[in-house]
């Protein structure tokens, strides 16, 4: 390893990040955690029996199911104000109301955590990728949330942008545009890039939105699995937290179990659902 200063990158997701870093061949590689995993849920717990601790990834997102109301999740969607819950209120929690970027401000240091673990050496510098979409008030939310924890924020780039350089779009020499789609967990982007003969990447257009992603996906099939124990069990999942928390969950799965699956079966808190394609 060099002795050079180390720079990593965090793809800060709406729903997973991911931490990255060069090494001194050039090359790129996303760093694992000690679990194993290169993708860490984006998502925050705040523990009712221990008010000092916080937990930051596959952990907190799994207690959305017990203690719903103290985890934070789909925060990046909020970037810029401040709340992200969908009815406006602000995310209180341990009697403090947490904005998008503060929340963020955890992930990045458990990302940051991750990336010193498997360097074995501090991190205080990062480049952060954000949505093509997003604006000044966004951009600069997310430089605050890297700044609150002593991070040098060196640069934003755009989502896109990073994509298609790290499949080497720009490394050819003739004129091309090319469509990035990128349709995330919780935000969608489309943009057209045009490379220049120098290599140069250059965003000709873009456009985005915030709130569609595979989160709202998760929310149209919990929403059919209502719909399903509603009829055939008299059960209304979402009105309870834990039960409705629990359908998320499962319903993350199931989507994944109908992309090379024509049906699909779970078993929720209260009642067992079964849909498919043919639903």
């Amino acid at each position: 390893m060099s002795n050079a200063r180390q720079i990593v990158g965090i793809d800060l997701g709406t729903t997973n990040s991911v931490v990255a870093f060069v090494d001194d061949a050039g090359d790129a590689h996303a760093i694992a955690g000690r679990d194993g995993e290169r993708i860490v849920p984006s998502a925050v717990w705040f523990p009712q029996d221990d008010e000092t601790r916080v937990e930051v990834g596959d952990l907190a997102k799994g207690q959305a199911v017990v203690d719903p109301d103290r985890v934070a999740r789909l925060f990046k969607r909020g970037m810029g104000s401040t709340t992200f819950l969908d009815s406006g209120k602000p995310f209180i929690a341990r009697g403090k109301e947490w904005r998008p970027e503060e929340l963020s401000s955890l992930v990045l240091k458990k990302m940051v955590q991750i990336a010193s673990d498997h360097l074995g050496r501090e991190i205080f510098e990062v480049v952060i990728t954000v949505p093509a979409y997003f604006g000044e008030a966004e951009r600069s939310a997310t430089r605050q949330a890297g700044e609150m924890i002593g991070l040098t924020v060196h640069a934003l780039p755009a989502e896109p942008m990073a994509a298609a350089v790290a499949h080497g779009l720009d490394g050819n020499t003739h004129d091309r545009r090319f469509l990035v789609f990128d349709l995330g967990g919780g935000t969608f982007d489309v943009t057209i890039l045009e490379r220049h003969d120098d290599g140069q990447l250059e965003a000709m257009s873009h456009h985005g939105d915030r709130r569609l992603g595979g989160a709202d996906f998760d929310r149209l099939v919990v929403a059919r699995m209502n719909d399903m124990a509603m009829r055939t069990h008299g059960v209304n999942i979402e009105s309870d937290p834990v039960d409705l928390a629990d359908a998320y969950m499962k319903a993350e799965q199931l989507k994944k179990e109908l992309s090379t699956r024509e049906r699909a079966q779970t078993a929720l808190i209260a009642v067992s659902i079964q849909v498919g394609h043919a639903e």
